[in-house]
């Protein structure tokens, strides 16, 4: 008995993610192939969150400030969108929320009071930090039916909004103008600055 709660201890522990105590990449995508193989007839948003300038946080208060930053961002995604939502930390600053039986209109306004907390900025420690995300959101099963398709598509979407300037949100549409990816090899300020 023993033996099978260590082993049950493990498998739990391979699919968590150590900083957040959120689901990692690994056990995300494990319950929702599960949950699209059981539920095909759902309506459900995959959503991906993607920190915006996370490296400079990181640059310019440390990295103990950027991993309480990433900590209380996985908190508040946590708080907003667990009731109804598989939510995993997909690696650094992006978190992915698969979020069933979605109600678009009810999502949208959940989003908008996710990014008006986001654009206020947080005390950590004695700094006041600000900290944003881009979000990009693609639909089951309208904009793809497992999860690579789902992930391509919401990836697409969070590249627009971070082309558009950062701190919103788009819904992946296949009629949506996607901008040259190669451009993120800079930083957009930068090129506000007019350098290469």
């Amino acid at each position: 008995m023993e033996e099978l709660k260590t082993i049950e201890e493990l498998a739990k522990l391979s699919e968590e993610d150590f900083m957040t105590g959120l689901l990692n990449r690994r056990g995300g995508i494990r319950r929702i192939d599960e949950y699209i193989k059981d539920n095909p007839d759902s309506r459900c948003a995959f959503i991906i969150f993607d920190g915006d300038n996370f490296k400079k946080i990181n640059d310019t208060f440390g990295h103990q400030c950027g991993d309480s930053v990433i900590i209380s961002s996985a908190q508040e995604i946590n708080r907003q969108f667990s009731k109804k939502g598989i939510i995993f930390r997909l690696g650094g600053d992006e978190f992915v929320v698969f979020y069933k039986d979605v109600d678009i209109e009810k999502l949208k306004e959940k989003l908008n009071e996710f990014i008006a907390l986001c654009n206020k900025a947080s005390v950590i420690g004695s700094k006041r930090v600000a900290f944003t995300f881009s979000i990009g959101i693609a639909i089951f099963p309208d904009n793809g039916k497992n999860f690579d398709t789902l992930m391509k598509h919401a990836d697409d979407a969070l590249y627009k909004a971070k082309y558009d300037g950062r701190a919103r949100y788009y819904f992946y549409s296949d009629k949506m103008v996607l901008p040259n990816r190669e451009q993120f090899m800079f930083d957009l300020d930068e090129f506000s600055r007019g350098l290469p």
